[in-house]
């Protein structure tokens, strides 16, 4: 079998702009019967093929578990097949396996399986030697069902009764029928013979299930993989394209149906997710165990270093809210370290040798997602500091100083961590929203007892100092230990500042804080323009416009200019940290739309921002979101959105205005 699983994405990411601007035409109606809630259970992340790796003490497949374990998540995708010793590489001795089941036994495969997931997505692959684009002899078949059979019947007998649900799956159809997927027609031959494999897998699962019927408490689904839908919806009678899609899967009798989506936009479409996920459901099989709803996202992301590290997060936030809201059981992101280098390097590669598909950079950094997903995991919003530098804190005293010395040597390749510069009590604070838990990364030589404590506050004056623990700690090199503090109790209700700090010693370069992961209760706010209650001011010349309700989605008011000058609209929240506009215009926005963000009201400082890919609506109108391309100004309390003056005065219209403060 062919086993093109790290196939680089370079050639699929290139192509989706150009296919957004086709898709848009064809957008249709959702078809999804139910959505479902965005959670720890629905959205997951892969962990596989890393090129780097931190814990000296930890065979690599269980050190990404336990990061993705300590994010939150219930649903984690690894990779199961006959290169286990290449797809987890470090601080690991493999034994020899001959097939699925062997594997599924192996020390670090039970141990991750022992781990409090709920859902294991596996990329599995039969250790048989069998290549579909040849066509499946009956041997062929018959050996790949059983090894399906075997390992179904293992993970069955073995877990049963604790819940968890295993999903076997291979990767991307239409890279694996033919590579790169649209370059080439694959025949007959190789489209039976991949619908003779998948089916191959399903009965062998199928058969275990049967067998097994009276075992309870553990689920194991079968399910295919497509990966070109965009191309199989615009293009059904091209031979060269989407071929899992329109050619494969309506023959194939799967548990589910996995969409790798790299081919939706960057950032992400939604008019495009939704039109290929309905043209998906209307191929794809009901299942016996999903009936209709047997969709999932297997896979999406975006490399960081190829993007603006904006999109990053909305790439996500759009693909996640979006798909799991027209009712995809699972949305899962590629991936928690990078595995796709970037430039040609030797040894331990730095942030700017990988292309970027991470959660947690080489140089131990996390991205801004990997808050947005624990904000998820956890029901909380999540801010990381990693002390690079004050962008985060609220305040600090003087004598500090970032180190970046030693940082393969003493500190697992941390870049930059806060110690003190004299023998006093120093402190750094934070300033969120009904703060409610912290995590302290902290590296010391010596001891570390007495020497860092946390304070709560509710307004930067009172202060309770808070009861700690801290986890056994790990020695890094040559003296030095890491450990994390975390509150032993609850933290007073009504905590919007948080102090950390390191007491005085004459050893002032230990401790030294590495990272500090707070979890607060921000306020949101929307404004559906209807009437202007929730706005703070407005000028004059605006009207709520209520009529041609199709060029809007159907929105029913929104507010539009009277006369040809510049209109705002202001808006006072205390303590701003983020905001969305939802903008619908005629033709073109393009220096028409202004945002600016004010401490008092008085002071105003231009924001600069990123737009969504524009979604057509109808006649000629467009909706898109705004939202800040870098961060607000910390003090944040007034918002002003201001359409300029034009000739056009009925474009663009304002539809909604949110603010996180």
């Amino acid at each position: 079998m062919k086993l093109n699983k790290y196939m680089n994405k370079t050639l699929v990411i290139s192509i989706a702009f150009t296919m957004l601007l086709i898709s848009a035409l064809f957008i249709g109606p959702s078809h999804s019967a139910h959505a479902t809630a965005v959670t720890a259970d629905t959205v997951g992340v892969t962990h596989v093929k890393g090129l780097y790796n931190f814990a000296s003490n930890k065979d690599f497949l269980n050190e990404g578990a336990d990061e993705l374990l300590s994010m939150g998540t219930k649903v984690i995708k690894l990779f199961f097949t006959p290169t286990y010793a290449t797809d987890y590489p470090f601080n690991s001795s493999w034994g020899t396996y001959t097939n699925m089941k062997a594997l599924a036994q192996s020390t670090y495969f039970s141990t991750v399986f022992n781990k409090s997931f709920n859902t294991f997505i596996l990329e599995a692959y039969e250790f048989t030697s069998n290549d579909f684009t040849d066509g499946m002899t009956a041997t062929e078949v018959a050996n790949v069902k059983d090894e399906f059979y075997q390992l179904t019947k293992y993970l069955m007998q073995t877990y049963q009764g604790t819940g968890k649900t295993f999903i076997l799956q291979q990767w991307e159809g239409d890279n694996a029928i033919c590579y790169p997927a649209g370059t080439c027609n694959p025949g007959s031959t190789a489209i039976q013979g991949m619908i003779d494999w998948l089916n191959a897998r399903q009965d062998g699962i199928t058969q275990a299930r049967t067998e097994l019927s009276t075992t309870t408490g553990v689920h194991v689904y079968g399910a295919a993989e497509v990966n070109k839908v965009t191309d199989a919806r615009l293009y059904p009678s091209d031979m060269t394209k989407g071929n899992a899609t329109n050619r494969v899967i309506p023959s194939t009798h799967m548990d589910l149906y996995s969409y790798s989506m790299y081919d939706a936009g960057f950032p992400a479409n939604t008019s495009t997710i939704i039109s290929n996920l309905d043209y998906l459901k209307l191929k794809a099989p009901d299942s016996s165990a999903f009936g209709a709803n047997n969709l999932y996202l297997g896979e999406f992301g975006l490399p960081e270093n190829d993007y603006l590290t904006v999109f990053h997060k909305q790439n996500a936030q759009s693909i996640i809210e979006t798909s799991l809201n027209w009712g995809v059981n699972f949305a899962v992101f590629w991936q928690l370290y990078d595995n796709e280098p970037k430039t040609t390097f030797t040894g331990r590669p730095t942030n700017s040798d990988t292309r970027g598909f991470w959660l947690v950079r080489p140089n131990t950094t996390k991205t801004e997602i990997y808050d947005y997903l624990k904000g998820i995991f956890t029901g909380k919003s999540i801010i990381t500091d990693d002390l690079n530098d004050w962008a985060k804190s609220y305040s600090h005293s003087a004598n500090w100083v970032m180190d970046t010395v030693s940082a393969s040597s003493y500190f697992e390749y941390d870049a930059s961590r806060a110690k003190r510069t004299s023998n006093t009590t120093e402190n750094i604070i934070y300033n969120k929203l009904n703060i409610s838990d912290f995590l302290a990364r902290i590296y010391y030589t010596g001891t570390v007892s007495g020497k860092v404590k946390f304070y709560a506050s509710p307004d930067n004056s009172t202060w309770t100092l808070l009861s700690t623990t801290n986890d056994t700690p790990v020695s890094t090199s040559s003296g030095w230990y890491r450990t994390y503090f975390k509150p032993s109790g609850s933290i007073p209700a009504g905590t919007n500042f948080f102090k950390v700090e390191l007491s005085n010693d004459a050893n002032i370069f230990t401790p030294q804080l590495s990272e500090i992961s707070l979890s607060y209760t921000p306020n949101n706010f929307t404004d559906d323009l209807n009437n202007w209650s929730n706005a703070y001011s407005h000028t004059a010349n605006w009207a709520f416009d209520t009529s041609s309700a199709l060029y809007f989605e159907t929105d029913s008011s929104r507010t539009v200019r009277t006369t040809d000058t510049a209109e705002n609209v202001i808006y006072n929240k205390t303590n701003m940290t983020d905001f969305s506009i939802r903008v619908y215009y005629y033709t073109s926005i393009s220096g028409k739309l202004n945002i600016y963000t004010s401490p008092n009201g008085t002071t105003w400082t231009a924001i600069s921002t990123s737009k969504d890919i524009a979604v057509p609506t109808s006649s000629g109108w467009y909706r898109t979101l705004l939202r800040p391309s870098g961060g607000i100004p910390s003090g944040t309390n007034y918002l002003k959105v201001e359409i300029l003056n034009d000739a056009n005065i009925w474009t663009p219209e304002l539809s909604q205005v949110k603010i996180t403060y």
